[in-house]
């Protein structure tokens, strides 16, 4: 969390705004080893005011309230393509991470069924190539495929 410092705080040489460039006169913020205005601790897409408030920062230093830097960093769905974004009132993320991809837990489905997928006994994913499939499916394909490997499984 920042620190907020006022005027009877400040100390005898004046610091610059990260943001603006200006010498601090009044209340300032210090936050990641940097001074701040109140009044340019902003959101850097929003541009709303983040004193009091949870924020971030990307590797470039620059600030975000949470709701704008999940819009912009989250993970995306393979699936679905739409960002991942935090159950609502935190900054959980809960998702499925199979085969280098990151799932919504709706959108793990079998890509030739429509089974929801999970890691329950019966529900499991059985991947071919970057195909994500059910146990039936799975077994349907390889079959269809290969005629010899019938064989094999009976």
């Amino acid at each position: 969390m920042a620190e907020v410092h006022f005027k009877n705080e400040r100390p005898a040489i004046s610091k610059k705004c990260v943001i603006c460039s200006m010498y601090i006169f009044e209340k300032r913020i210090e936050a990641h080893g940097s001074m701040y205005h109140s009044r340019c601790f902003n959101c850097f897409l929003c541009k709303q005011n983040l004193e009091g408030k949870e924020y971030t920062r990307d590797d470039s230093g620059n600030l975000y309230c949470m709701n704008d830097y999940h819009q912009v960093f989250s993970p995306r769905c393979t699936s679905c393509k739409h960002r991942i974004l935090p159950v609502q009132d935190t900054n959980v993320i809960i998702r499925i991470k199979a085969e280098e991809s990151d799932y919504h837990m709706n959108c793990f489905r079998c890509e030739d069924c429509g089974t929801l997928l999970s890691d329950c006994y019966g529900e499991e994913c059985f991947p071919i190539g970057n195909s994500l499939l059910c146990q039936d499916c799975h077994v349907r394909r390889i079959t269809s495929e290969r005629p010899d490997v019938i064989r094999i499984l009976n």
